[in-house]
């Protein structure tokens, strides 16, 4: 009986121990379930969450960027009553009023520039107009001074020829003086006026013609013993060779040449002779001033083709003027492709040298051929 009672014991336990295994297997499913759903449906929530916040924030980084692009019309979808729907409706506003504020600006910039444009041309006309009206002053200086010139160095001349005669009255012979005086200050003057009439008229117009270079160098020496008369000086024309044509403007030449002689002039004592010399010289037409004057120091000689330079003649300034003489005939036989040079020649003196390009030679041609 105690055996029997103990089998039983025993067999209740067993089924009491095997309950409990099955409830907590059951135990362990329903939490294992539990736990699964309680993961899915966080994921879930953590998804919807995320498209909820990171949605919006990627369109408001987009738009923003569309902004900063210039892309002012963009707008953000705004949908909802949360804090993003807010922040999308202020985004938005801004947006317009960036668009506004720069159609406004596009528009004044636009007024702008056509009053810039109009005032633009306005100023381009005055400036034109202003442009011809100095150009025909400078012109008119320039042709005044030169026509003017010549008429005062024969007063002058005749002046001199007279007082030389010894007039016999006193009146006479100081009014002639007195002349002479006034004629010297005027052409002094009128020198003066057309270098810088001449140095005014920065951009030289040529108007190139196959020219006889022979006759406008002759046409220049015939001006210049004109201009010589006064002091007695004379000039002496070599030509060692025939008709030489080059490819240029006579008047420009000619009025390079006549700077050449002025300085020649003013540098050169009087009853002293100017020689010039033309002649064809390794294919080219070289024309050489020279004169017996007070000559040049060595220190000037670089500079004596500078605007408004002048150098120092025997330890005293240079004669009269603005300096702008040589450097006009050298803008002219640039003009022409030719170079031009002064030299010092001993034991006093100085070289002017011309070197100009030859078309051809020829006996008998018409030099505007």
């Amino acid at each position: 009986m105690i055996e029997a009672a103990l089998h039983e014991e025993r067999r209740e336990v067993g089924e009491e121990l095997a309950g409990v295994r099955g409830a907590q297997w059951r135990l362990l499913l329903l939490t294992g379930g539990f736990a699964t759903l309680l993961m899915l449906g966080s994921l879930g929530f953590g998804l919807v969450l995320r498209r909820s916040i990171a949605t919006p924030v990627r369109e408001l980084n987009e738009s923003a960027k569309a902004i900063a692009a210039g892309k002012l019309d963009h707008r953000v979808s705004a949908t909802g009553r949360d804090e993003f729907a807010s922040l999308s409706r202020s985004f938005n506003s801004m947006a317009e009023a960036l668009e506004i504020e720069r159609a406004a600006l596009i528009s004044v910039q636009d007024r702008l520039e056509a009053e810039v444009q109009l005032r633009t041309r306005e100023l381009r006309k005055a400036n034109e107009q202003l442009r011809a009206i100095d150009s025909r002053r400078t012109q008119f200086f320039a042709e005044a001074s030169h026509e003017l010139r010549t008429p005062l160095t024969i007063l002058r001349g005749e002046a001199d020829v007279a007082l030389r005669g010894q007039p016999r009255v006193r009146p006479y012979r100081e009014a002639l003086s007195r002349i002479r005086n006034c004629a010297e200050d005027m052409a002094r003057n009128l020198g003066d006026l057309l270098a810088f009439a001449r140095s005014e008229a920065e951009n030289f117009r040529f108007s190139l013609h196959n020219i006889d270079t022979g006759e406008v160098v002759k046409a220049a020496v015939q001006e210049a013993s004109v201009l010589a008369g006064p002091k007695q000086i004379s000039v002496n024309l070599s030509l060692n060779t025939d008709h030489c044509l080059i490819r240029g403007d006579a008047l420009r030449l000619k009025q390079a040449l006549l700077i050449g002689f002025d300085n020649a002039i003013k540098y050169s004592k009087p009853y002293q002779t100017i020689a010039v010399e033309m002649a064809e010289r390794h294919g080219m037409l070289e024309i050489a001033i020279r004169d017996n004057g007070s000559g040049i120091d060595a220190n000037d000689l670089p500079f004596v083709f500078d605007r408004y330079y002048r150098g120092r003649v025997g330890g005293r300034s240079a004669a009269d003027g603005l300096g702008v003489g040589l450097a006009i005939a050298k803008e002219i036989i640039d003009g022409h492709n030719g170079t031009i040079g002064l030299e010092g020649i001993e034991p006093s003196g100085t070289l002017l040298r011309i070197r100009l390009p030859l078309v051809h030679r020829t006996h008998d041609s018409n030099p505007d051929r």
